[in-house]
């Protein structure tokens, strides 16, 4: 939790064609200090699964000509995200972290507000009430739409 003293976990999930194609969780390198930072290395770790999956697609004849669209739920790491200019309250932020705003710039990247009880990814890295884990559980195995 940020903050709190204790590493915050990351989750991206990818779906595809109605389903989950690829999906990754990781304990995050350093401690998060607010949810904005556990954002920003969520989205970056996201990132370069999403340059992994874009590459594979394209390698597999299906051309990448639009940017992947990224869900988040903080607005402040999406307002850092498409921000280009160094803010102040990321200067503490490691540059492996800010890969997220490399791939947003490149195109690579488009960045979108969800709201929280809408992040699929969240049944990945936390407990969460019964009905949104069986709503989410459904996203991820094709039964539903995000």
């Amino acid at each position: 939790a940020p903050c709190g003293g204790a590493h915050s976990t990351s989750g991206g999930v990818f779906i595809m064609a109605g389903a989950a194609i690829a999906w990754i969780v990781q304990k995050q390198r350093s401690i998060a200090l607010s949810t904005y930072e556990a954002e920003i290395m969520a989205g970056s770790l996201a990132g370069c699964l999403a340059v992994f999956l874009r590459g594979l697609l394209e390698e597999l004849g299906h051309p990448q000509d639009k940017p992947t669209v990224l869900k988040m739920d903080n607005m402040s790491a999406i307002d850092l995200a498409n921000d280009p200019v160094k803010h102040d309250a990321s200067k503490h932020i490691a540059r492996r972290d800010l890969f997220l705003r490399e791939l947003v710039e490149r195109g690579q990247i488009t960045t979108v507000a969800v709201k929280t009880p809408d992040m699929v990814a969240d049944a990945l890295t936390k407990p969460l009430e019964k009905s949104i884990f069986l709503k989410h559980r459904g996203t991820l195995l094709g039964a539903t739409t995000p």
